[in-house]
């Protein structure tokens, strides 16, 4: 899977001479990047296991992952709203449409009540994919629900065009509904495929300043993500 970001990411080797808040902000937005890349790995992998009938599958982690991509694409929406470039919306307007999904989840006790009950729509939603056989046109359609099926799994599924599709995991949706007990539901790949092209035009932008302004990345390795053990001073034994 092509990551959100690579190794040699001006994200990753941001130039010093920028200030400390833009180094933060920067730096935020590597780190959920990074997040989001992580969640989707366990996502699909995960799903690949269920379509080849292995019986051991966490679903509490599963929607996890699947939530966390919404939570992290929206957060990151925002924090590049505080970045000094004019004309916001065309750099991050394409993520918009996730808040609604965003609000579901994060408010949920609000939701409860207002939708979740009035539409018999299990609280954290519903998974669907289409598994297509390798080196076949065959598939199969699969949607994985959060808890007991009760009242049916609420989600709508079609079959989307596989004949170009080279994948195994095709049209990964989550399915939820609004405030206004509206069913809605959004492709998990589309959302990555966004955020790879914000992350592309981010480094585009990036690359470009740093040309303009004759300064160079580094190499935050050794200072990035690191632990910090701190041992207490301990008695000495008698």
């Amino acid at each position: 899977m092509t990551k959100l970001i690579e190794n040699n990411s001006i994200l990753k080797n941001l130039p010093r001479e920028f200030s400390s808040s833009e180094l933060l902000i920067f730096d935020s937005m590597r780190f959920a990047f990074e997040l989001i890349d992580h969640s989707y790995s366990q996502l699909t992998s995960a799903l690949l296991k269920i379509s080849n009938d292995n019986p051991n599958r966490n679903t509490p982690a599963i929607f996890g992952y699947a939530w966390s991509i919404i939570d992290n694409a929206v957060r990151l929406a925002n924090i590049c709203k505080q970045l000094p470039w004019e004309n916001e919306s065309e750099i991050v307007g394409h993520l918009h449409y996730l808040k609604e999904f965003r609000h579901t989840h994060q408010h949920l006790d609000e939701r409860i009540n207002e939708s979740l009950l009035k539409t018999e729509t299990p609280f954290f939603g519903v998974i669907s994919w289409v598994y297509k056989y390798p080196n076949s046109e065959d598939f199969d359609l699969f949607q994985l629900v959060s808890g007991n099926v009760i009242f049916g799994p609420n989600a709508k599924q079609t079959v989307p065009d596989l004949t170009n599709s080279n994948k195994e995991l095709n049209t990964i949706r989550i399915h939820s509904v609004n405030r206004k007990a509206e069913l809605i539901e959004t492709d998990l790949d589309e959302i990555i495929d966004n955020l790879k092209n914000l992350a592309n035009e981010l480094e585009r932008r990036l690359k470009l300043f740093c040309e303009e302004k004759n300064i160079s990345p580094i190499n935050w390795k050794s200072r990035q993500d690191i632990v910090l053990r701190i041992k207490p001073e301990r008695k000495k034994k008698e």
